[in-house]
């Protein structure tokens, strides 16, 4: 009876293990556990993703900070809705609004919701919504007798999608394959396809102009891809747009710009050929779209021509490089431009389409009624026909942060990319401290690392250095020697990407294209591995010449020298460089070669299907159907961190699939002495976006994701989600065990746990 109890008492914590997410090697492992913890965001309530004007309120959508009422006619907020006044809000980062009715439907990243101009409601209709999503991301959608129409493309069939203002949905299928749709001043329909245009009539669609001949008239191998229709109410005219297109082009490019434009009218056609220059002849408005031919004025001094459609506030240019066309006032039309990036312009035209006024600009535009809305990390604009209105705000430019320096006495340390030199201001009690950076982006550092990738025998300490083809040996005593190729005399290499020590206390040196030894008494011999390796580069294809392609370097307890190459795979030499054996070919990506502490070899790299991973024993035996590497194949890709503490590997794994697991870490110290970590991070929200970085700071090995943090102290992993503003950027900084500062895709944030 007590054996039938320890038996029971064995499974159930055979089942526990399996429950908190940790799988064992062949020793007791770390275990997985989740504490107690709190995320504060901070985030620029400036950083403008959408504007609106709706009733008698600008409704702007915001980058982490949710939703801004402003007054339509002072600009001064009256309103704010954030997911912690306003549980109907699904998330404090709005991609998209879309007017229906008498309500504003919202487009969050973690779901949708409705503004009816006093708070925020659910979304009533889920059906209808990724319709809606689409108006509001500004899919070429259609207004008419105020609903919205949609169009859902397949290769064989079309259809449209109606949405009324009660969020009825209703669907039109012609049975054609639709490239665009219009309406007439009495609400039917105009579908042009690939071999007509078709006009609604007694619920039918019958085709009113052929246009199957002038595909016929091509020359072989070649079609047209109709692009465009409009209609003029105002002289019942239609006008379409084109461009030839080879058969093998399956697919239109990302940007549309069409070839051809024709005015179809009484039954005669004119067609205006846009790619030789060919333009009508002057502007004119057409419902929601308006197509003019523009001199275009990039500023006060600089013009080109080009023509320029646009429906609602979107557009499509023969030149990619035109600005955006904004709105219309009664003095004329505004554009802008961006260039180069960092700044723009905002240009006012009359309509003989010369420029009027120009001003510097940063941020998105939107138009309004009769007048044009410009919003900027520090003022909110209103251009109107006789006068500017402004209001200045806070300004806060977290999301130009791209490094965490230091936190100190309750003050963060930032370096950035904006105007000023240095900017600083408190938030909620705490200081941000922005300096400009002139470095390009680069670390100001002179080691790559704060670890050193080797400590010899005699306690020197080797860092990589920021400028590429430096090491620096960091002596017991202090004393620091840089190993260049101007201390390594007739070296033919340029760069060094890593080393390592053999038992007889030589330095060797990897380059891509060979290796450096330096003895203990600092004498240099240089091996170039075109010359060693001649044969076999041969063997494997011209492709693979000059040179192998070193990618990884170790060296084991007998001093062969364990060599990874792009070209050729796995090699091992003995230390005078002579060949051993070649494990190959592998040319997959690598993405770690390292010797764990029994002498074991790993190699992971890509393989056809996912993350490949083979080892090799200390007798150079493949070692089968590891638990390890089995993992590894569910996962696309790998990074490794070796951690000079513990003196263990880390592999970190992961997969951009929405359907797939994605993330992992396996801790190897051999290969019977491992441990895996299958993910307990929320990844629903991610999207496509994957990343892990790694390091040991304040007395733990951390990994950082998109959407979390794992932290490990050598006997478990502690579960820390995101659950701030967007999502976790790549730079971190580790302030405390228990606090952590993160920059983020909407600006900063910190947890506590």
């Amino acid at each position: 009876m007590r054996k039938r109890y320890l038996h029971l008492i064995l499974l159930m914590i055979a089942c526990f293990l399996l429950m908190v997410g940790v799988s064992y090697g062949y020793e007791d492992g770390p275990k997985a556990s989740k504490e107690s913890y709190m995320w504060t965001s901070y985030v620029n309530p400036n950083d403008v993703t959408a504007a609106v004007e709706f009733n008698d309120q600008l409704v702007i959508g915001t980058n982490g900070a949710g939703l801004i009422i402003r007054n339509k006619s002072t600009l001064q907020q009256e309103a704010a809705y954030t997911t912690r006044n306003s549980p109907n809000l699904p998330d404090n980062v709005i991609q998209g609004l879309q007017e229906l009715g008498d309500r504003l439907f919202i487009v969050t990243a973690k779901g949708y919701c409705w503004y009816d101009g006093a708070k925020i409601i659910p979304d009533p209709n889920p059906e209808a919504s990724p319709f809606l999503k689409l108006a509001a991301l500004n899919n070429h959608e259609k207004y008419f007798d105020g609903s919205i129409y949609l169009l859902e493309q397949t290769n064989d069939q079309s259809t449209i999608v109606k949405i009324d203002p009660s969020l009825e949905i209703s669907r039109i299928e012609p049975g054609l394959a639709i490239r665009d749709f219009t309406f007439q001043s009495d609400g039917r329909l105009l579908l042009l396809s690939d071999d007509g245009i078709y006009r609604e009539e007694n619920n039918n669609f019958k085709k009113i102009l052929e246009l199957l001949t002038e595909n016929k008239a091509l020359e072989q191998g070649y079609f047209l891809r109709y692009a465009s229709i409009f209609y003029d109410s105002g002289s019942d005219t239609i006008w379409y747009s084109y461009r030839q297109q080879k058969m093998e082009e399956l697919s239109p490019p990302a940007s549309f710009y069409p070839y051809y434009l024709v005015k179809q009218a009484n039954r005669k056609a004119l067609k205006y050929d846009l790619g030789k220059g060919t333009y009508p002849e002057k502007a004119f408005f057409i419902d929601d779209k308006v197509i003019f031919v523009l001199e275009k004025r990039l500023s006060l001094d600089t013009t080109g021509a080009d023509l320029m459609v646009i429906e609602g506030n979107n557009q499509r240019f023969l030149d990619a490089n035109t600005g955006h066309f904004i709105g219309k006032v009664d003095r004329g039309l505004w554009y802008s431009y961006f260039y180069p990036p960092s700044t723009g312009k905002l240009v006012l035209l009359d309509f003989n389409l010369q420029p009027v006024k120009e001003k510097e600009i940063q941020g998105l535009v939107t138009a309004g009624d009769n007048s044009v809305l410009v919003f900027t990390d520090r003022k909110a604009y209103r251009f109107g026909d006789s006068e500017e209105q402004s209001i200045s705000y806070a300004y806060l430019p977290f999301i130009n942060a791209y490094k965490i320096e230091n936190v100190e006495n309750n003050t963060v340390y930032l370096t950035g990319h904006f105007t000023e030199t240095c900017f600083s201001q408190e938030v909620n009690g705490t200081k941000f401290i922005f300096n400009n950076d002139d470095s390009g982006g680069l670390p100001v550092d002179k080691y790559l690392t704060k670890e050193p990738a080797l400590t010899d025998s005699r306690g020197n300490r080797w860092f990589r250095g920021v400028v590429a083809g430096k090491w620096y040996c960091l002596a017991p005593n202090g004393t620091e020697q840089v190993y260049s190729r101007d201390r390594m005399k007739d070296t033919p290499f340029y760069d060094f990407y890593d080393l390592a020590e053999d038992p007889q206390g030589n330095i060797w040196f990897m380059s891509p294209e060979g290796l450096t030894k330096m003895n203990p008494q600092g004498e240099f011999s240089y091996f170039i591995g075109r010359e060693i390796l001649g044969e076999q580069l041969n063997q494997a294809g011209e492709n693979y010449q000059p040179a192998p392609f070193f990618d990884e370097l170790e060296i084991d307890e007998q001093g062969n020298l364990w060599v990874y190459s792009n070209t050729l795979g796995l090699i091992s030499f003995n230390n005078q460089v002579e060949i051993n054996k070649i494990y190959g070919p592998e040319r997959w990506s690598l993405y770690a070669f390292f010797l764990d502490r029994s002498g074991n070899k790993w190699v992971v790299n890509q393989g056809k299907d996912g993350v490949n991973c083979t080892i090799l024993d200390r007798s150079n035996n493949i070692v089968t159907k590891h638990e390890a590497a089995d993992f590894m194949a569910n996962f696309e890709y790998a990074k490794h961190y070796y951690d000079p503490v513990d003196k263990a590997h880390f592999i970190a794994l992961s997969t951009f699939e929405r359907d797939k697991e994605r993330f992992g870490i396996i801790k190897v110290e051999n290969d019977r002495v491992f441990e895996i970590y299958r993910n307990q991070l929320d990844f629903e929200h991610a999207g496509g976006e994957m990343f892990t970085e790694m390091y040991r700071e304040q007395g733990y090995v951390w990994f950082v994701t998109p959407v979390g943090i794992v932290r490990y102290d050598g006997a478990e992993f502690l579960i820390i989600n995101y659950e701030g503003e967007g999502r976790i950027g790549h730079d971190s900084y580790v302030e405390s065990p228990n606090k952590v500062w993160v920059l983020t895709t909407t600006g900063i944030a910190r947890v506590n746990f």
